[in-house]
């Protein structure tokens, strides 16, 4: 090879050199630029979501939708249903798609009325205790 065409070779190199790196630079700009997009997506999901979570959080808000990230699903509500009960889970209830439908009864709901049991449990243990307090007093007022 000549001395003239190892020149001609090495700036072809350079040339395609500088072409690579010209479509490396292209292709970082439009991964940053998806990367923004997506990033601004996410945000904008993101804070729909919370504002659906804070609508199905606020109490003086009670007709608020249900978020179906929170509802529960049929089937859920009977198991539930059936173990409050005390009764067999009925499975007789319908197929897949009927025990996985959505039910319209948000997580809020079934907190708040565990809230409810547990406030009811508590009166409930109070009084039986008041009452345990009044049957001692009379037995040990029949003793002396």
């Amino acid at each position: 090879m000549s001395a003239g065409n190892i020149v001609q070779a090495h700036e072809q190199s350079q040339g395609i050199e500088v072409k690579v790196q010209a479509g490396n630079t292209a292709v970082t700009k439009i991964q940053s630029a998806a990367a923004q997009r997506i990033a601004n997506q996410q945000g904008r999901i993101n804070e729909e979501f919370s504002k659906q979570v804070a609508r199905q959080l606020d109490k003086s808000s009670p007709d608020a939708p249900v978020c179906p990230a929170f509802e529960l699903d049929v089937g859920t509500v009977r198991l539930l249903n059936a173990a409050r009960e005390g009764a067999a889970v009925d499975s007789a209830g319908g197929g897949d798609e009927t025990l996985n439908a959505p039910s319209g009864i948000g997580v809020s709901k079934l907190v708040d009325n565990d809230l409810t049991v547990v406030k009811l449990y508590k009166e409930l243990a109070t009084r039986h205790d008041e009452l345990v307090d009044v049957v001692e007093k009379k037995l040990k007022d029949q003793a002396n």
